[in-house]
């Protein structure tokens, strides 16, 4: 009798690099992890926030942090992002670890929204984007087209070049997302958007 293989999972995932993560087609067999962090020791003022933390979120995975006490979750999500850093431990997201910091290594691999918007109210969203292709380091041509594919998606059309004021926090929050996304993440960090 001959043994039935079981079928493919299927994966169908975007990349914003050609080495991305889950370019590979084996990442449908091996299912790596997408998020890899290993003994993350962190301390603020003399209170440990983060005690040799262990996590692994596969790839396709979904995680929501809560935390005791107040604050660590959002200060890892930061040390994710490589915005803040740990006291001891290792990092890897998307299969590079911050070492390998570049934009285009780490930068257009990893996507950041943080409780507050982050953005100058005086900015505009053609603004946002345009920084955040720049900052990516891409060429003029694929910061325009990744900025019209953004306005369009997010719905930002109608206020894509008055202040962020003016529209508030809900467009502020949009327009962040959408500099986050402008690059197509692997890995996309959100704290309390």
């Amino acid at each position: 009798a001959q043994s039935a293989l079981p079928r493919p999972w299927r994966c169908h995932l975007t990349s914003s690099t050609p080495d991305a993560l889950w370019a590979s087609r084996s990442v449908r067999v091996l299912r790596p992890a997408a998020v890899l962090a290993s003994g993350i020791t962190r301390s603020v003022r003399g209170v440990r926030l983060l005690d040799d933390l262990e996590l692994s979120v596969g790839v396709g995975g979904r995680l929501l942090l809560v935390s005791r006490p107040e604050g660590s979750a959002s200060l890892l999500l930061r040390i994710l992002a490589g915005l803040a850093h740990a006291d001891r431990g290792n990092v890897r997201l998307a299969g590079v670890s911050r070492a390998g910091d570049s934009a285009a290594g780490w930068a257009r691999r990893i996507g950041y929204v943080g409780a507050s918007a982050g953005i100058y109210a005086w900015m505009t969203p053609a603004e946002v984007l345009e920084l955040a292709g720049r900052l990516a380091g891409y060429h003029r041509a694929e910061r325009h087209r990744r900025s019209d594919a953004a306005v369009e998606r997010y719905r930002l059309g109608a206020s894509r070049d008055a202040p962020i004021r003016r529209g508030g926090a809900a467009l502020a929050q949009r327009t962040a997302l959408a500099a986050a996304m402008l690059t197509d993440p692997e890995v996309l960090l959100l704290d309390d958007p």
